[in-house]
């Protein structure tokens, strides 16, 4: 910080960032889930080494986390904000490296207060895993480069290898490491030296399981994240979209610390420490702003380069700016907290956290009732895969008609077996026009020998607002082996 602070002030931070955490933890059980979270619970009743869409990181921090909270969706929400509380411990062993105790204890809450780690304690995605692993690297990257000690590089390989583990995006990792050690003649060198030939072995032990199941499936993970996103980019520019990334970016961590951030990038050769906390920031930022102009970068892809760039902004604010950061950030946490347990502003998409544990229920009274033998979706994952959780039974995808359907094609799970039997189609659309049907509709009955709608259900907030429908078809007379077109 700018100002030294006095220790009423760090109290006044401290009880304050509590307070939030706490009323965060109090929220879960009435905020719903995201099909997010469902669809990364699914990997974990299916342990693998890795899958098609992510690596194997999330898939054991959930097993981990519900067996010992259980296998309720506020369980698996609790699984994500456990994480990121640990995360922020790591944080502060990081920021003492380069800060007093007093103001690191400051700043982890000041990032403890950010819409970000709001996110982080509440959606269970990759990048929780993630940004913990990330950060233990960076902090034992620093220690093994001050200390030099053999011991020390092997750790930080292996923390970057459960990094690389959780998502794919921590080889800026390893990119930071050889940035940092290429920038002056008394470094580099270091690049051919015993040490880091031991961090990268580590860390190339380590990623084994995510190469070891892309090789035995075909590199479907490493095609679908590396080809087929390329294939996605568009040869035109978009210049709204990277104005749009840094608007939600700056929403992410709050004006000051956005703004500091920005700032710290003139100022690379100010000191060792300072271009050190820009290796493991700025090449991330900047990889996806730049690839923000082509295509449409998702709000959580950055966010573990606001680790060190956060620490690097906190250093130039005021107590005055820390003030009006933590007001800002409870407002915004009161505002999403309404959001997230009234739903006042409804979300046209299958991207909502509302209204699941109804549309579960009734899928399973119609099944029920219709004695059917499977239930089904067609969306991308997100319907299936929340159902699942809530029945805990399968709940099947597009794969019933043929069509990709991410994690659900390397399940193991014979759609043939299905062949005969009777179904209920659970088409969750984004509109309240009764005349919507599925995109997929016409195709589904392509593979049964008969559909017809039985229920349309209306999902209302609690005031009474219809914010979305569900139509649930019954289908009778599954046939695997049909050719679509005849």
């Amino acid at each position: 910080m700018v100002i030294s602070p006095s220790d009423s002030f760090t109290k006044q931070v401290v009880a304050f960032s509590i307070i939030i955490l706490i009323a965060r933890s109090l929220i879960i059980p009435f905020s719903g889930i995201m099909p997010q979270d469902a669809y990364y619970y699914m990997y974990s009743r299916h342990l693998s080494l890795s899958y098609f869409d992510h690596p194997a990181g999330v898939a054991f921090l959930l097993k981990a986390g519900t067996f010992v909270l259980g296998n309720s969706p506020a369980a698996v929400i609790f699984c994500a904000l456990l994480t990121s509380l640990l995360t922020l411990f790591v944080v502060y062993r990081l920021a003492v490296q380069f800060i007093s105790k007093q103001q690191a204890l400051i700043f982890v809450c000041v990032l403890a207060c950010t819409p970000m780690f709001g996110i982080l304690g509440w959606i269970v995605t990759p990048d929780v895993p993630l940004m913990l692993f990330w950060a233990l690297s960076v902090l034992f990257i620093y220690k093994a480069d001050r200390e030099g000690k053999t011991t020390w590089w092997m750790l930080a390989g292996f923390l970057t290898g459960l990094s690389f583990d959780s998502k794919y995006t921590a080889v800026f990792i390893v990119a930071g490491v050889f940035l940092y050690l290429l920038a002056k003649p008394d470094r580099w060198r270091k690049i051919f030296s015993f040490n880091i030939l031991v961090y990268l072995l580590a860390f190339a032990v380590t990623i084994l399981p995510v190469f070891i199941w892309n090789m035995q499936n075909n590199w479907a993970s490493i095609h679908f994240q590396t080809t087929q996103r390329a294939q996605e980019l568009s040869l035109s520019l978009k210049p709204q979209y990277p104005f749009a990334v840094l608007l939600l970016q700056l929403v992410l961590l709050l004006p000051w610390l956005f703004f500091y951030f920005i700032r710290s990038f003139r100022s690379f050769k100010k000191d060792s420490n300072h271009y050190f906390l820009l290796c493991f920031s700025v090449p991330m930022f900047g990889f996806f702003l730049f690839i923000s102009f082509f295509y449409w970068v998702k709000i959580n892809w950055m966010m573990p380069a606001f680790i060190t760039g956060s620490l690097l902004a906190f250093q130039h604010l005021s107590q005055k700016q820390v003030k009006w950061h933590m007001i800002t950030g409870a407002v915004i946490f009161v505002l999403a907290s309404v959001e997230l347990i009234w739903y006042p502003i409804p979300v046209k998409s299958h991207d909502t956290w509302w209204g699941w544990d109804s549309v579960a229920n009734e899928a399973s009274m119609l099944r029920r009732d219709t004695k059917s033998d499977f239930i089904f979706s067609t969306d991308d994952y997100k319907t299936s895969a929340i159902l699942r959780l809530y029945l805990k039974e399968k709940v099947y995808a597009k794969n019933i008609i043929k069509e990709p359907a991410l994690q659900f094609d390397f399940m193991g799970e014979d759609i043939s077996s299905l062949n005969g039997q009777n179904a209920i189609y659970v088409c969750n659309i984004r509109t309240l026009k009764d005349s919507d049907t599925s995109e997929k509709l016409e195709k589904v009955k392509q593979y049964f020998s008969d559909v017809r709608l039985i229920k349309s259900q209306v999902l209302n907030n609690v005031f009474g607002k219809e914010c979305r429908m569900v139509k649930y078809y019954y289908c009778s007379g599954y046939n695997a082996r049909a050719i679509p077109g005849n």
